[in-house]
């Protein structure tokens, strides 16, 4: 039970004892409380080496001495996995299949492009279409594509960000559209809103 800044001290103590993953409570963004939760929560997200599985918590009951439960605790229904098919965005991907693996049996993979941009459209579903083969070669026997043109935040919450059942799986960093997910407030965006879990990972992470 260190002292200090909590954000800083879950970090050291994510460093010094080499774990795989932090899970971390995050209140929605229309909570009264949210000021408190919600910012260690995002500066976890910044600092941390290694993956950050983000779930929601409410209070229990309306008072102020309320306790707080996660409201979704077991595999999700639906694993949604944006990317932009970077280094950065593909580093993501050995978590999905690590939780095809687990026995989740339904993927959404997203690709978000331009607005208008009709070549950015047919090449990302090309794209799609072999890491869907991927995932079924693994096992999973639900595998849908979706590419679409506009905000990468809107977008994921659209597909499923907003059901407390599925789970978001990206990567923080990469390039083109989804890139600024984690370090701006596109990626604020998903995890202050998002109903669904979101797992981040970090660029550089050891996978395997």
């Amino acid at each position: 039970m260190p002292i200090g800044e909590a954000s800083t001290e879950i970090v050291r103590e994510a460093k010094e004892r080499a774990v795989d993953l932090v899970v971390i409570g995050s209140r929605g963004y229309s909570q009264v409380r949210e000021a408190f939760v919600g910012s260690t929560a995002w500066a976890v997200v910044q600092q941390s080496p290694v993956p950050v599985l983000l779930r929601r918590i409410e209070a229990v009951r309306n008072d102020p001495e309320a306790a707080l439960e996660a409201r979704a605790s077991s595999l999700p229904d639906t694993l949604i996995h944006p990317t932009d098919f970077s280094t950065v965005a593909e580093n993501a991907f050995p978590s999905v299949l690590a939780l095809v693996k687990a026995g989740v049996r339904r993927v959404l993979l997203l690709h978000v492009h331009s607005v208008g941009d009709n070549g950015a459209r047919a090449e990302g579903r090309a794209k799609l279409d072999l890491v869907a083969q991927r995932l079924r070669d693994a096992g999973c026997p639900h595998v849908d594509i979706d590419v679409r043109g506009g905000t990468p935040a809107d977008e994921i919450l659209a597909v499923g960000g907003k059901n407390v059942s599925d789970l978001v799986v990206m990567g923080t960093q990469g390039k083109g559209v989804l890139p600024a997910l984690v370090v701006g407030s596109e990626s604020r965006k998903v995890v202050r809103h998002a109903a669904a879990g979101v797992l981040l990972v970090p660029a550089g992470v050891r996978n395997g």
